[in-house]
């Protein structure tokens, strides 16, 4: 997430996705932390987010956190 503007897009979407408890975000480190129930997964968070222009990878060191 690189700009305000993206950030709105991408909460847009994560809002939209049935199962997505809580997301912070923050424009300097380029991150995601996205709390999930049962009713999504990180693959469906992950595909919705790159169909919306915005592809991103778990980070190696803790597989909880998207950047």
């Amino acid at each position: 997430v690189g700009c305000s503007a993206c950030l709105v897009t991408v909460s847009a979407v994560l809002k939209s996705l049935d199962g997505v408890e809580h997301f912070n975000a923050s424009i300097e480190q380029s991150q995601l932390n996205i709390t999930y129930s049962n009713k999504t997964s990180k693959s469906e968070i992950l595909q919705s987010l790159e169909n919306a222009g915005f592809p991103m990878e778990p980070i190696p060191a803790n597989n909880d956190k998207i950047s």
